[in-house]
């Protein structure tokens, strides 16, 4: 696995802040003021590890201060191409994540399907763990749906709902 060294990290870490202070119209008022922005950001500093950091954890921690600015708008994308996306895509249905195209014929009987869990996990308690900027529950499963976290690279597990059965 790969690891960037705690100045790679931290040089990452000057950069997204440039261009959020650069960038957003306003990325102080959701953290209290600029002081408040600048604490949080010296705790996510002081959180990266003298021994490096993989890129996946990285990505983790600074979409969680980003998401602190619950605006919908900003967002960071970790492209990791060793893993596959799903060969299934999304769409939000009366709040409701469905199945609405595929890539893999084999993936035909899916169209309209509802997701229920991931990993286990109960839709809407996946949402509440995300760490996205969103302004409510529709934006997320938009998002979600979009996102490239549905992975199979890690023996991602699906738990749908056949649309045969309809919809509760």
């Amino acid at each position: 696995m790969q690891y960037l060294t705690r100045s790679q990290a931290l040089e990452d870490v000057d950069n997204l802040i440039e261009v959020l202070v650069d960038a957003h119209p306003d990325p102080y008022s959701a953290f209290g003021g600029v002081i408040g922005f600048y604490r949080s950001l010296h705790n996510l500093v002081e959180s990266l590890p003298n021994e490096g950091i993989s890129p996946e954890e990285l990505y983790g921690r600074l979409q969680t201060f980003v998401s602190q600015l619950k605006d919908g708008h900003t967002k960071l994308f970790y492209e990791d191409h060793a893993n596959l996306q799903l060969p299934i895509t999304f769409e939000v249905v009366e709040n409701h994540l469905v199945v609405n195209g595929y890539y893999d014929p084999r993936y035909a009987w899916c169209i309209g399907s509802r997701v229920l869990e991931v990993d286990g996990l109960p839709l809407h308690k996946l949402l509440e763990r995300l760490n996205w900027s969103a302004e409510n529950e529709y934006v997320k499963l938009a998002e979600l749906g979009a996102s490239t976290h549905f992975r199979i690279g890690t023996q991602r597990c699906l738990y749908l709902h056949p649309a045969t059965a309809g919809l509760k």
